[in-house]
């Protein structure tokens, strides 16, 4: 994966071909994979960072050379919003700088309420800079205007309906532009 606030992450598998994935939670998911996998494993999931990821695709069924590779390249930009660019056997995406690798989170405490007792912890928030209000959002969401943004309330995180995440994915999903897939595919014949 990248260290830039991306969120694409590439699984890489031996001897199989590398899914690659976008989440807006990829910090989350993959804190929650590492821990599976310990407890499944109990070794470590080795985590790589890198600006330029190599990618083995999916053997096709009548792709006689085997499969192939392509290259993501991850450049720092001004921007909150990934900008895509396909060159050939290379996808170039442009985005912000994540938080410092130092960021941790901090609990605060939610006052007291009428009866007296205490709530918990409010949901974590990060002590250094943050990447403001479009931190949560999705790619879909991000080029929305202003006013669909209103909701997020600067220093808050969002809470999810009581179903979780899963109908918000599914929305967000078919809003997705598959317009880049076409770097995903092996070539057909000499390419």
């Amino acid at each position: 994966m990248s260290p830039l606030q991306d969120d694409f992450f590439v699984i890489h598998v031996a001897n199989d071909f590398d899914p690659v994935l976008e989440s807006v939670l990829k910090t989350e998911f993959l804190t929650l994979l590492s821990e599976k996998y310990k407890h499944l494993t109990q070794n470590q999931l080795k985590f790589q960072f890198n600006n330029n990821i190599t990618v083995t695709l999916k053997k096709e069924e009548f792709d006689w050379r085997g499969g192939n590779t392509r290259t993501m390249q991850f450049h720092q930009a001004g921007g909150d919003n990934p900008v895509l660019k396909l060159s050939g056997k290379t996808l170039q995406v442009s985005i912000g700088p994540g938080l410092p690798s130092s960021t941790r989170p901090s609990h605060q405490r939610l006052p007291a309420t009428k009866g007296g007792k205490r709530p918990g912890l409010a949901a974590p928030s990060y002590q250094q800079q943050s990447r403001g209000p479009q931190q949560n959002l999705s790619i879909a969401q991000r080029g929305r205007s202003p006013s669909s943004k209103s909701s997020f309330v600067k220093g808050r995180t969002p809470s999810l309906h009581s179903k979780g995440a899963k109908g918000k994915a599914r929305r967000d999903s078919s809003n997705t532009d598959y317009s880049q897939a076409e770097f995903m595919k092996t070539p057909q014949g000499g390419g």
